[in-house]
């Protein structure tokens, strides 16, 4: 839920950016509103239970995941800069578990701490460079935009909205 709320926060403030028309301000306004309140409608309960599900008897919020990466800060630490191989946190993790039980941990649940602890810091830095120069490259092709269909519609490089061999998205 969160990451859906920031990304229609940024998605807004994007839009706003281009200086986009009164009547596609308030259409974006009342996607975000509806989408908010869709979601306020069907799941704050279930999110509530979540939470209320982490406090032990103390009222103290604990949660595995939080021993998962503790764990995992060690393989990181072993296999810094290439990582334990990409796919290998199952086969690894078990040595480094701190937490005995019956889990069967086959993710840190964290994507970026199971990155570090399988890519090491290059396969990071590739990742990170990766998603660095694709918001990079969507931003200026964002900014380029002149119609508006081609703004909410797709993201790709060509400045017009219309396929030369396509009737079907003439407008």
């Amino acid at each position: 839920m969160l990451s859906l709320t920031l990304s229609l926060v940024f998605f807004t403030c994007l839009l706003f950016k281009r200086k986009i028309s009164r009547g596609n301000t308030i259409l974006i306004i009342a996607v975000v509103l509806l989408t908010g309140l869709s979601v306020s409608w069907f799941g704050w309960d279930q999110i509530f239970q979540r939470f209320e599900k982490l406090k032990n008897a103390h009222g103290i919020i604990h949660d595995s995941r939080l021993d998962f990466w503790k764990d995992s800060k060690n393989i990181i630490a072993d296999f810094p800069v290439t990582g334990s191989g990409f796919g290998t946190f199952i086969d690894v993790y078990p040595s480094y578990q701190t937490v005995r039980g019956d889990i069967l941990v086959n993710h840190a649940h964290n994507d970026y701490i199971e990155l570090l602890s399988e890519g090491g810091i290059i396969g990071f830095c590739l990742v990170a460079l990766f998603i660095y120069l694709l918001f990079l490259k969507t931003y200026k092709v964002f900014i380029t935009r002149k119609e508006a269909c081609c703004v909410y519609i797709h993201g790709s490089g060509d400045r017009s909205c219309v396929h030369p061999h396509s009737q079907f998205y003439r407008f």
